[in-house]
């Protein structure tokens, strides 16, 4: 297992990492901002299924608007479940959160760099949710 220390004292692990290419179900046309906003939403939504409704923050893309017509999220749409054995509120037992996020490709970098280069600086205390075993 994956654990580091957010910048904000906070020892996280992450439980599970998801890389999907963003545009991957696009199969013709170019992207529109409805479509961005469609594939965004599908994103924070879909690893319900497999680890469970949980308490989601999306880390807002970097969107190229070169073109306005069609604006471009980065290509690699990554998720990151991350849990902490240390509550928020001390009535619990732990505190956790899926993250998502839209990044440039990472091929060539271990998940460890990728998660913690760009979920470092996640404030904890204010977007995490606490849970009981």
């Amino acid at each position: 297992m994956l654990s580091f220390t957010l910048d904000c004292g906070r020892r996280v692990t992450l439980d599970a990492f998801d890389y999907a290419r963003t545009y991957s179900g696009l199969l013709e046309g170019l992207p529109t901002p409805a479509i961005n906003a469609r594939i965004i939403e599908h994103a924070l939504s879909e690893r319900d299924g497999t680890w469970g409704r949980r308490r989601t923050h999306l880390i807002p893309p970097a969107v190229d608007d070169s073109d306005p017509d069609h604006p471009l999220l980065p290509p690699a749409c990554l998720r990151a479940w991350l849990w902490c054995n240390d509550p928020i509120d001390p009535a619990f037992m732990g505190s956790s959160l899926v993250v998502v996020w839209f990044a440039e490709d990472c091929f060539g970098e271990s998940i460890a760099r990728v998660v913690l280069r760009d979920l470092r600086g996640l404030p904890w205390e204010r977007i995490a949710e606490d849970f009981d075993w």
